[in-house]
């Protein structure tokens, strides 16, 4: 349009229109957002669902479709064994960790010489845990409901994914199709390896750290091991969390438990620094870890607990898809992008 022309009324309703549809898209989006979360939770069970099949398709030579069905079976049975084995006594474990907080709490403030360190605590958050249970409650039976509804979606998308995957390359521009068909599995070969390197690395650590407890006589062990497991899902900062319960725990015992305590989390944490991340890192997806605590922040404050869950796998598929995309296709840049290199799943 020439900037000295005078300006046409279907211009200026063209351009409203465009607006209003950004607009209205923007809205629709947030609107929409926590069930494209749920969507995308789903498209990540059905990933982990996939790589489990294509395993025992490989050891038992058993139709796709066999396989994916008893890969399902078996995950549910050892989900099933271990409830029954260790649900019982991490839920004691749990109890009693729960007991003895507030103790090694007091006895925390007696070697700083502070009185009643505990009560101080208690009084300050009692109003504020009082009324923030009344969002917490609605929230987590929100999460509950949304993981089962996850868990059925990504058992779904896990029996036919391509039937999903060639729906949504119909609205890609046909002579675009085969490449986006490229980014699509680069995307998803990314993310299984990442899901799979981050679960080793959390059975490890919660094995290790499990192991180490019960051998220095740490009450609670399977408790806090298996804390720790989890909390290695946050970077940086998991670790520590992770120690801070069995410190406490630790300050209980007269016999100076707390430092050994302290250097078998510190062996850990450099074992699996300098040995087992490399070792994980060579067969699966690096995500710098700024990036995921920010990624974990960010998306668990807007979401609630799904954001919090899926924050890094989702921030791993735009991690893929900006390089793909942006910094290959529109800088044409050449970049290494996650999952390119290895074979498909």
């Amino acid at each position: 349009m020439d900037p000295n022309s005078p300006v046409s009324l279907s211009w200026v309703a063209r351009a409203t229109l465009v607006v209003l549809a950004l607009v209205a898209l923007f809205w629709l989006l947030g609107q929409t957002a926590n069930i494209l979360l749920m969507l995308f939770g789903a498209v990540t069970i059905a990933v982990v669902l996939r790589a489990a099949g294509n395993l025992v398709h490989k050891v038992t030579h058993l139709p796709s479709s066999w396989s994916l069905g008893l890969a399902i079976a078996l995950v549910g049975l050892i989900f099933g064994v271990f409830v029954m084995l260790m649900g019982n006594q991490l839920v004691t474990q749990f109890s009693g960790l729960n007991q003895q907080l507030p103790e090694a709490v007091e006895g925390l403030g007696d070697m700083l010489g502070v009185e009643d360190l505990w009560q101080e605590f208690e009084a300050l958050n009692e109003w504020r845990w009082m009324f923030g249970a009344m969002g917490y409650v609605p929230q987590l039976l929100g999460a509950v409901s949304g993981l089962t509804l996850i868990v059925i979606g990504g058992i779904f998308l896990a029996v036919d994914p391509d039937l999903y995957i060639e729906g949504t390359l119909k609205l890609v521009p046909p002579n675009h199709r085969d490449h986006a068909r490229e980014v699509l599995q680069t995307t998803g070969r990314a993310l299984r390896l990442w899901l799979l390197g981050k679960l080793l690395a959390m059975a490890v650590i919660g094995v290790a750290t499990t192991a180490g407890l019960f051998l220095l006589g740490v009450p609670s062990a399977l408790a806090l091991g298996a804390i720790a497991g989890l909390l290695e899902y946050v970077p940086f900062i998991g670790p520590v969390l992770s120690f801070v319960p069995a410190a406490l725990v630790a300050l209980q015992q007269d016999d100076g438990t707390i430092w050994w305590v302290l250097g078998l989390y510190l062996l850990i944490q450099q074992t699996e620094s300098n040995l087992l991340v490399p070792l994980i890192q060579k067969r699966t997806v690096e995500l710098p870890p700024v990036l995921g605590l920010f990624a974990i922040v960010a998306l668990g404050l807007v979401f609630g607990p799904l954001g919090f869950i899926f924050g890094i796998p989702l921030t791993i598929v735009v991690m893929v898809m900006v390089k793909e995309l942006y910094v290959r296709e529109a800088l044409d840049t050449e970049v290494k992008v996650p999952g390119a290199d290895h074979e498909n799943p």
